[in-house]
């Protein structure tokens, strides 16, 4: 049997304040299952099994193993050497010497699977598929606040249903971030809905792309929204951009602004440097 060749380390800098956004299909990977399942380590391997689905657990082997590899170029290792672990709510983390300057945070919603990577600051991203989000009555009385919900009821259909998903997506991008379960009260974005009627003016088409073995950052995103958030760590301010990262998608990305800018006020900053990169599948 002819051993798997193993494709070229290619090694990516990550500046302060940056993020890198990588996007993957879950089903374009499949071919490559058995290769990213040898990445995973014995913790995860044990937890893949433990899904009941075959779809299900394809979908984690897929996904730890991809962000294996997205991560170990960061790091200049092989992916397999990485040491991962869980927070309580089940945000993973680097724990590894010289690894925990890395922060990143995983999401996917039916096909997709998004990666967002940043240095040394609390991250967070969410996705979900415009199809297949129908929100309950008990979520929206759980999480939007009365002006949030007035402002949903103002809109017509279409645009009430775009509007929650940006909305869901940029909680669920903080929840994340914060390491916050659905347990705990995730941020009001009600003022910014007042003071910006353009606020869904922001979401961007982001268009996908990779070059060779390498990946290629297609565009930088501006006109962030910036909210204070007290959260279990301590009050801080954090910096939202909600994107379309494939068709019929909606997700968002937060960041937590460093201490230093937030001691600075009023100097926040307004654009967040996003780069979009193709996933190394």
């Amino acid at each position: 049997m002819v051993a798997p060749q193993r494709r070229p380390l290619d090694i990516l800098t990550l500046r302060d304040g940056e993020v890198h956004l990588w996007a993957a299909r879950i089903s374009a990977a499949q071919d490559e299952l058995s290769t990213l399942a040898a990445l995973l380590s014995s913790v995860e391997s044990r937890r893949a099994l433990r899904y009941r689905f075959a779809n299900a657990r394809q979908r984690f082997i897929v996904g730890r193993g991809l962000l294996r590899r997205i991560l170990g170029q960061y790091l200049r290792a092989s992916p397999e050497e990485l040491q991962l672990q869980q927070e309580p709510s089940g945000k993973p983390y680097l724990s590894g010497r010289g690894q925990t300057w890395l922060c990143f945070n995983v999401a996917h919603s039916n096909d997709l699977l998004l990666v967002a990577v940043t240095r040394g600051r609390r991250i967070g991203v969410d996705v979900e598929h415009v199809e297949g989000f129908d929100p309950t009555s008990f979520l929206l009385k759980r999480f939007f606040s009365a002006g949030e919900r007035r402002a949903l009821e103002a809109c017509t259909s279409t645009a009430k249903h775009r509007l929650l998903l940006s909305l869901w997506t940029c909680k669920e991008a903080c929840g994340k971030a914060a390491g916050v379960g659905l347990a705990s009260p995730l941020p009001s974005f009600e003022s910014s809905l007042r003071r910006r009627s353009d606020w869904l003016g922001d979401v961007k088409a982001v268009q996908w792309s990779a070059s060779g073995n390498g990946c290629l950052p297609i565009a930088d995103a501006s006109g962030c929204t910036v909210i204070s958030w007290d959260t279990p760590g301590g009050s801080g301010l954090w910096v939202l951009q909600p994107f379309e990262p494939a068709p019929e998608y909606v997700a968002a990305v937060a960041l937590e602004v460093s201490p230093a800018l937030s001691s600075a006020l009023p100097v926040v900053p307004t654009a967040l440097s996003l780069c979009f990169f193709a996933a190394p599948c």
